[in-house]
């Protein structure tokens, strides 16, 4: 498996397909990779997360990852 930007992170993180950048993740999966609560990433990242319905909001990949750290 390739690896993209460890000189950058520090970490090995795969390589991702344009398909896979569009993909849509929950908000506690989002928080997972940003490694903080949900409860955070909401207040951080508020204006990443999309209301898909009235109960369940996304973050898109590629939006979360180009984001800068906090």
């Amino acid at each position: 498996m390739a690896f993209i930007r460890g000189e950058v992170t520090g970490r090995k993180l795969p390589e991702l397909s344009a398909l896979d950048l569009e993909r849509h993740v929950s908000v506690p999966e989002a928080a997972a990779i940003k490694g903080v609560s949900p409860w955070t990433f909401k207040r951080y990242y508020a204006h990443l997360i999309r209301k898909v319905s009235p109960r369940r909001e996304t973050v898109k990949l590629r939006d979360l990852l180009q984001e800068n750290p906090a």
